[in-house]
Parts: structure tokens; C-alpha cells; sequence
């Protein structure tokens, strides 16, 4: 039976679900399900005898007393199905309820996959509301270089460490209002009581305050197009906020401060940076912000003297492929004298890394380097840093002592996006967020009549890199709905989807030519990325590449005899070539390569050259000169081959207010609009049916984000460093929106 708690609490977890024994209550990643009485008491009794079969006549005395006169076959199956609805699962591929015919149900989740939770006492939780947004940024590297570095979290220099085990402390979890389309960005105040986020209210972005404990919140600046990046000033009377402009010359912020209980603003100055990152040193005298040299320099960190407004770049990063690219969310230390920082493009454009600066130095020190680092933020001891990297889908907040040490994971319940700390306090803020990505389906070039669009994988997870089979009769794509990763086949029309079962999880599905196997990428844990051919008629998984690099985004040969794929295994992400079945693999790229697509005579390939975007570019399918065919910055899987002409979406130009796809003749060099897509919404996978009909694509439909704070034992995780951090317990208040309700539950 699953372990006992205490009476004031028994909780159990079984992937991201979390069962309240005493209260009833079922959450999944923290969110509220609603489940009935009757469902709950065969989930309870399952949960008791895992693994066991519980028969329908143990369930039937259970749940009806001797006396009922119920019909049972009919009640029972209502509540199973019930179940199964709440938890997303299915009774033709079980994940937790298996159907044993004419005998009962077992718990197939397996025992290791439940774990009481500690109680954690009588520390209030405060239902924070959901919070709704999509930012570009989010999607780039959310979704597009998820792929590429999911499968392996490795720091280079210093690897990071598995956490330690513990005593867990109290979560204090923080309501914060519902927002829609942007990103809240947290920001404590310097005393720990506030918190300053940024809320788009009837599409009017604007920043708010918030006590905490306290009911409402004010609104205290406004921007047109969104407003980011809020600090605080060290005495806690001002905040400093960055804010898009109403008329945009190229890609503008406005650099703004206002009194932090209202008032007139202060405009001390514009950033063309690509990314964020605004804070306010400890002294009151700079502010650290993000700039660039030029249109299509790097951004680098740059400080601006409040009381004269001047101006001079701190960090010079390294060389880079794309404006996008560069030095980012700066954070000054306790003391003032240094700044540490996210650097993207740190090793050959596909690396991030926490690096730190002193501010009279012009040396930048790494500190961490790795994939998808995010945020970070210090701590109040001045000798370390708490950083957010990894997989989005899963817990990834570290801490690392900047002078010496390896990082190290916090022990959290929660994925974590953004982190926030007050300098004088020991709270932190943490935003943690979701992401709802479906693929959505519209005529392509060759359609009668434009239909509208249609949602073709709606769920609540993500749903992404879609691919047709050879004959157009079967998709393939890549969805998280049983946790991991996985690819999932079905119908063209979305209907009868059905996973590839694995022992790992897989992604960036490609249909080979004949239609028989599909070509990924898998990965298990923390191991770096692999390819893998699957089966689709015996649905089995083979392993192909098996060395240390990130081999990622195979693709076939029309023959079918070799896959393309990218490897960072030369220090660079190029592209290679082996033979389908597995063997030796030959580089045919030397100045980048990541997405490659054969034409249809097999003499050459198109393939797009850096990461998450790059222009497009033409070489011998063999090898030989590499050719530039489209100077458009194209994400790297949002784009395909259809005939003889390329069909990808145009996600940037005119600053990205005017997203759509285009068909371009690369005989001709004629382009064609075909048709819009949703600002701030693309995400990653495009691809059109093989009679030009129908086009898929990846749209975010939703990201939902909760607002966290806890009072955290820093202190002792300083002198203990094998201290663990608190376990993140929260609520999510139930969806209201009007239009659509995205609700994981």
C-alpha cells in the first residue's frame, strides 16, 4: 500500500499528478482536476493495491453499500472512464488505469512511480490564478531549441550535480492576478513584500504592483506594444521598467522609471537589443541594461548612469551568427561590484552560459555553460547565483557559488521559468510556466478554396514538428501528453493517434520516402541527443547514432539508403550523412548546418545553417560548395520542401508585426504570400501534404504561468551544501476565459 502520512496530510504523486488522500483533492503540475467522489475512490483504492489486480467487485463494495440497488456494470464503467478522463488516459494505451477484461483494474503506472510527499505543516497556499501569455522569446527557446538540447543538460567545465537529499521546508505560494499575452516577469522588492509584474489587460500591457498578502494590485505604468524587465531601486521607491514604444523605428525599447506607488515618468533612453534584462545596482547609481552596437551586432550588457544618462557597454560577446544572439538578463551582486549574466551563443552559437563581470574589468568569467540556461538572479550571500536551465518540462532551478563549486540542482516539485530574489530578504520569486502548442492544419498552395484554420492535435500539451507520410494518408508529430516526449502517428485528419511506446522519449519525427520507418531523436535522463529509426509497422525503436554529441533533426535521402542529421560532435552544430540503417557518418557542412531537406531528384539539399534561426542555403546532396538561396532568418523547423519550391514562414521581417508563410521559387526566385499567421503565436513544425493540399503547422495557443514565492533556508543550503530546498506545493485558480478555457485539467 502506498506509504502512510501523518493525519494532517497524506499525499501521493504519480508523474505530474499529486493526490490529496485527506482532502480529496487531485492536482495535476499543481493545477486544481475536478474528479467526482466515485472516480476518487477508485483512483484511492488503485493508488492502495498498486500493481494488484482490484477486482469490480471489490470496487462495487466500495463504492456502493450493501443495501444500494445501483446499476452496477454501468456505474462502475462511468467512473473508471471519468477517471481516465481527468487523468488524460486511454483505455487502448493505458498509462495508469489497466483494464484486466472481466476481472478488474490495475495500476499500471508502476510502484516506483508513486511517491508519498511529506506534510509540510500549516503554512497557508494561496491559490494563485493562472496567468496566460506567449512571448516570442518563449517560443524560440521553448519550443524551437528544445529539440536540439533537451536531451542533454550538460555544463560544460562544470557538470551539474543530481540533488542532494534533505529536510524540505514550507512553500509560501503568492496569488497573483490572471494575465493575458505577456510575460509577467516577476521583480521582488529589496524588503521582499512586493512584487512588480508586467499585465496585459484588454490588450493594454502595463505594470502592476502588487502587496503581497494583499488582495488587489495597482497599475502603475503603461506600454503600448508590452512592457518588461522591472527592478526595483535599492530603497524600494522606484521601479525601472522597459516598455515597446507606440511607433517602432526597427526593434526599439524605451528605458523608463516611475515611482513605485505611481506617479510621472522618468524616459532616461532607448535598446535595440533582440533580448531583455534591466537592473537596478545597489548603490542606485546604474542601471545594467541590454543594447547593441549596431542593427546586427550581438547584444551586450551596457550600464547607464541614472543622474547624467550616460552610457557605456560592459560586455563584449563573443561573435555571433544572428541579432538574436549575445549577453542578456543582467544582475548586479549584492555589493555592486560585479554582474552576472546569461550569454547565448557562448560556443559556436549554440551554447548558454552564466558568466560573470566585474565592473571595472572588461573579462567576462564563465561560470556555468550549457543549454537553455533562462534566468538567474543572486543570492543574498554575494558569492553565489541561483540560475534557471534545462528542459522547460521539467525541474530546473540551480545554484552555483560563482568563485568555485559546481552547480548544483534544487530539489523542486516544479519547473521553473524566471527567478527573482530581494536583496534584503531571503525570498524568492519563481515563475512557473506551461506551454499548450497544437497542430494546426490550412490549404496549402495547391487548394481549391483557403478553409479556415483548424486545430488538427487539440490537447493541452505540446503538440509539435509535424511531418506527412509519403502517400498523405498519416501524420506524425511530437507530443508531451504521456510526460516525456514522444512521437505519435495518426490519421491526416487528427483522428486515431496512437505513441510509439519506447523506453525514452522521442521527437522530430521524418517519414522516410517509402513510408515504412520514421527517423528521431531520442534521449533518456540527461544523456545527449541520438538518432533513432522506428518501425511504424512493427513499432519498434532502433538506436543509430551512439557517440557523446548531440546528434538531433534527421532527415531522409529520397532513396531511403542515408539520413541527414545534425551533430555538434566537431565543436559547431554541422550537418552530417550516414547510411539509414547505422554506420559510419561523413560531415558535409563547414560553415553550420541543422535542418536539411533532399530535393526530389536527390542531387541537392536545402538546409538551414544556425540555430534557432538561420537563412537557407543549397549544396550537392554528395557534398561540395555551399550556395546562400534565401537571406530570410528562418527557424530552423519552420520550413519545408514541397516539389521543386520551399515553403517556410516569415517570422521576422517588419519586426516580426507581420508573421506569414511564403512559397519561393528557387528557379524563378518568384516569391508568393500564402497566407498570415498569428503574431507572437508560430512555434516550431511545418509541413505540407505531398499533393500540396494541406499545410500543418505548430501554433502556441496558450502558455499559462503561476507566480511563486517562497521564504527560503538559504542560509542553510550556504552551510550545508548538500542542503535541499523546499518542495514546490501549489494551486491554480479554475479557468474562466470566455473565448477558450486552457486548462491542463
Amino acid at each position: 500500500m502506498v506509504e502512510s502520512q501523518p493525519a494532517t496530510g497524506r499525499i501521493v504523486r504519480f508523474g505530474v499528478f499529486e493526490l490529496d488522500l485527506r482532502t480529496g483533492e487531485l492536482r495535476k503540475s499543481g493545477l486544481r482536476v475536478s474528479l467526482q467522489d466515485q472516480p476518487l475512490q477508485v483512483l484511492t483504492m488503485l493508488l492502495e493495491r498498486r500493481g494488484e489486480l482490484v477486482t469490480r467487485e471489490e470496487l462495487r463494495q466500495r463504492l456502493w453499500p450493501a443495501d444500494t440497488f445501483v446499476d452496477f456494470e454501468q456505474g462502475l464503467n462511468a467512473a473508471v472512464k471519468r477517471l481516465r478522463s481527468a487523468l488524460g488516459d486511454t483505455a487502448d494505451v493505458p498509462r495508469f488505469v489497466e483494464t484486466l477484461p472481466r476481472r478488474g483494474y490495475r495500476w499500471a503506472y508502476g510502484a516506483e512511480g508513486v511517491t508519498p510527499i511529506p506534510y509540510v505543516g500549516q503554512t497557508p497556499v494561496v491559490s494563485p490564478a493562472r496567468i496566460r501569455m506567449w512571448s516570442r522569446r518563449t517560443t524560440w527557446l521553448a519550443l524551437a531549441a528544445a529539440v536540439l538540447a533537451a536531451g542533454a543538460v550538460v555544463f560544460r567545465g562544470r557538470h551539474l550535480a543530481p540533488p542532494a537529499s534533505g529536510s524540505a521546508s514550507p512553500l509560501r505560494v503568492v496569488s497573483l492576478p490572471r494575465v493575458s499575452r505577456w510575460d509577467s516577469d516577476p521583480a521582488l522588492s529589496p524588503d521582499g513584500r512586493s512584487v512588480a509584474f508586467c499585465w496585459e489587460v484588454d490588450g493594454k500591457p502595463g505594470l502592476y504592483v502588487k502587496r503581497i498578502g494583499d488582495d488587489g494590485q495597482a497599475r502603475i505604468g503603461n506600454g503600448p506594444r508590452g512592457v518588461f524587465s522591472p527592478t526595483w531601486s535599492p530603497d524600494g521607491r522606484e521601479i525601472a521598467f522597459l516598455r515597446h514604444p507606440e511607433i517602432e523605428k526597427g526593434q526599439v525599447d524605451e528605458i523608463v522609471i516611475v515611482p513605485a506607488a505611481g506617479g510621472s515618468e522618468r524616459r532616461l533612453g532607448t535598446s535595440r537589443a533582440a533580448n531583455h534584462g534591466l537592473d537596478w545596482s545597489p548603490d542606485g547609481r546604474l542601471l545594467a541594461f541590454v543594447d547593441k552596437a549596431s542593427p546586427e551586432a550581438p547584444d551586450a550588457i551596457h550600464l547607464l548612469t541614472i543622474e547624467t544618462g550616460e552610457r557605456r557597454r560592459l560586455t563584449t560577446p563573443v561573435e555571433a551568427s544572428a541579432r538574436w544572439l549575445g549577453d542578456l538578463r543582467p544582475t548586479f551582486s549584492p555589493d555592486g561590484q560585479s554582474v552576472a549574466f546569461i550569454r547565448i551563443g557562448a560556443v559556436a552559437g549554440t551554447s548558454d552560459g552564466v558568466y560573470v563581470q566585474e565592473i571595472g574589468s572588461s573579462v567576462s568569467r564563465p561560470v556555468a555553460s550549457g543549454s537553455q540556461v533562462r534566468d538567474v538572479a543572486w543570492l543574498a550571500n554575494g558569492t553565489s547565483v541561483v540560475f534557471v536551465a534545462g528542459r522547460p518540462s521539467e525541474p530546473n532551478l540551480w545554484i552555483v557559488d560563482v568563485g568555485m563549486g559546481s552547480p548544483r540542482r534544487v530539489s523542486m516539485d516544479t519547473s521553473v521559468d524566471t527567478v527573482s530574489t530581494a536583496r534584503g530578504s531571503e525570498a524568492l520569486v519563481f515563475e512557473q510556466r506551461r506551454t499548450d502548442a497544437n497542430v494546426w492544419r490550412r490549404g496549402g498552395p495547391m487548394a481549391s478554396r483557403q478553409e479556415s484554420p483548424r486545430a488538427l492535435t487539440p490537447s493541452t500539451y505540446l503538440d509539435t514538428l509535424p511531418d506527412y507520410s509519403p502517400d498523405g494518408s498519416r501524420i506524425a508529430f511530437t507530443s508531451n501528453r504521456l510526460g516525456c516526449a514522444g512521437v505519435w502517428t495518426c490519421n491526416a485528419d487528427g483522428q486515431d493517434c496512437v505513441p510509439f511506446k519506447a523506453d525514452r522519449c522521442l521527437a522530430a519525427p521524418r517519414w522516410s520516402f517509402d513510408g515504412e520507418s520514421i527517423a528521431a531523436v531520442g534521449w533518456q535522463g540527461e544523456t545527449p541527443l541520438d538518432v533513432f529509426r522506428l518501425d511504424v509497422a512493427g513499432r519498434f525503436v532502433r538506436r543509430l547514432t551512439t557517440d557523446n554529441a548531440v546528434d538531433t533533426m534527421p532527415n531522409w535521402s529520397r532513396d531511403g539508403r542515408s539520413l541527414y542529421f545534425a551533430s555538434n560532435r566537431t565543436g559547431s552544430f554541422e550537418l552530417w550523412k550516414m547510411p539509414s540503417t547505422g554506420g559510419e557518418a561523413r560531415q558535409l557542412t563547414k560553415r553550420g548546418g541543422v535542418v536539411a531537406h533532399e530535393t526530389a531528384d536527390g542531387r541537392w539539399i536545402y538546409f538551414t545553417n544556425k540555430l534557432p534561426f538561420g537563412t537557407l542555403w543549397r549544396m550537392p546532396a554528395e557534398g561540395g560548395d555551399e550556395t546562400l538561396v534565401v537571406d530570410v532568418q528562418i527557424q530552423m523547423q519552420n520550413w519545408a520542401v514541397w516539389q521543386d519550391r520551399i515553403i517556410y514562414a516569415d517570422e521576422l521581417s517588419a519586426g516580426g508585426t507581420d508573421p506569414h508563410l511564403v512559397m519561393f521559387d528557387p528557379k524563378t526566385l518568384r516569391t508568393t504570400r500564402l497566407f498570415s499567421l498569428e503574431k507572437d503565436r508560430t512555434a516550431a513544425g511545418l509541413a505540407v501534404s505531398p499533393d500540396g493540399a494541406w499545410i500543418l503547422y505548430t501554433q502556441m495557443d496558450a502558455v499559462t504561468s503561476d507566480i511563486l514565492m517562497m521564504k527560503s533556508p538559504w542560509r542553510r543550503l550556504y552551510r550545508n551544501p548538500k542542503g535541499r530546498l523546499p518542495a514546490a506545493t501549489h494551486a491554480a485558480a479554475a479557468c474562466t476565459n470566455s473565448r477558450r478555457c486552457f486548462s491542463d485539467g
